[in-house]
């Protein structure tokens, strides 16, 4: 049985997923909408690049989006998998993400896992993994390689 909080969970980590694939005509996202989703306090790491980067707080994450805005565009999330442990608040969400670099033309496909954790309705901690080797031409663009 899917119950309530279930289904907030569910419903949240989709929410994130829809305003990351949406694009305006400059090829920005609702960098407002996406920060509405995290705690004050939250914690973002990205373990799988060169260099590893966790930013803290939610200003720190407005920032970092809104240093990646207008870089991609035909931006695509199709989610493959979501798991949800409504118990202990967590998700986990496997997505194929496509895009390609407005600057280069170049195409870009990648297989992302992440792990959410909420606390008060919004994402606490978020952990999100994709395969280095094809993300370096992404994190390079973006200023994390």
């Amino acid at each position: 049985m899917i119950t309530q909080g279930y289904r907030f969970i569910e419903e949240r980590i989709r929410e994130y997923f829809k305003i990351l694939g949406t694009l305006d005509a400059q090829n920005r996202r609702d960098i407002d909408a996406m920060v509405a989703l995290l705690h004050d306090n939250v914690r973002w790491e990205f373990p799988y690049v060169e260099k590893p980067l966790t930013l803290n707080g939610k200003e720190s994450l407005r920032a970092f989006w809104e240093k990646t805005q207008g870089i991609s565009t035909e931006v695509r999330y199709d989610i493959v998998d979501l798991i949800v442990d409504e118990t202990k608040q967590t998700g986990a969400i496997q997505v194929k993400a496509t895009r390609k670099f407005v600057k280069t033309q170049m195409r870009y496909d990648n297989l992302y896992v992440y792990f959410f954790r909420f606390e008060n309705g919004k994402f606490i901690h978020v952990a999100e993994y994709a395969n280095p080797i094809l993300a370096a031409p992404m994190n390079k663009a973006i200023g994390i390689d």
